[in-house]
């Protein structure tokens, strides 16, 4: 359950425990790469078989963050990658669409995300769903299916951000049922997600999620790499 913020800011405090659904798409990216997107401090690092990770995350929570909120809500970042820092490693966001204004306003002033409205529709048909997303500089347009079996896990993801100023991390957690999924971009215009191309991509589908996201906290006070294991 949410906490109440100690002030009348909107949204919850930290930790966030948010209930949903979604779907990371990822693709290798050679560290070599260089992307506009990652700021000159952060440097794409190999994390499985010399390669980087990048790419989309799309979810839709039925968990309110106010009062007045509108549900469900949805959330569509760009990872721009597995990135190095002089005080540590983790995925960076450099960008997150998001239809809740308490999402918003909470993920910049807690996380210092850059979060900024968008129109994202997200319909799932059972485990296969579609999905688009339209902010001010374009739109994207993407669809999965995911095959195999599923299996409960709790993968936590180390994320790097900086908070005024300051570089902090903080982790994601998801408790739910993951499935392998093959996903298809179909449409990409906006310059604001440039994570991904119009083609295709393996992906990860979860259903049943408790998405658990923690304090940012100084490089010294967190440590870890992201991480799977089995519930």
């Amino acid at each position: 359950m949410n906490r109440p913020a100690p002030d009348d800011s909107g949204f919850p405090a930290p930790p966030w425990e948010l209930r949903g659904h979604g779907v990371m798409i990822l693709a290798p990216a050679s560290r070599r790469a260089r992307d506009l997107s990652l700021p000159d401090e952060f440097w794409l690092q190999p994390l499985l078989a010399g390669r980087s990770f990048r790419g989309y995350y799309l979810a839709e929570y039925s968990t309110p963050l106010s009062r007045d909120a509108a549900l469900p809500w949805h959330e569509w970042g760009n990872v721009a990658g597995y990135v190095r820092s002089a005080d540590g490693n983790g995925f960076f966001i450099s960008g997150m669409a998001v239809d809740s204004g308490a999402a918003c306003q909470g993920g910049r002033e807690i996380w210092g995300l850059n979060k900024f409205r968008g129109d994202i529709r997200m319909a799932a048909a059972g485990r296969a769903g579609e999905a688009s997303l339209a902010v001010e500089d374009g739109l994207v347009e993407a669809r999965w299916k995911p095959f195999g079996p599923g299996l409960r896990l709790s993968p936590t993801f180390r994320f790097v951000t900086a908070v005024q100023g300051k570089v902090r991390f903080y982790t994601v957690t998801i408790h739910g049922r993951f499935r392998l999924a093959r996903a298809w971009i179909t449409r990409r215009t906006s310059p604001s997600f440039p994570a991904l191309k119009e083609r295709l991509y393996g992906a990860l589908r979860f259903e049943e999620g408790t998405i658990t996201i923690t304090v940012p906290q100084a490089p010294m006070d967190h440590e870890g790499l992201s991480s799977f294991r089995d519930e």
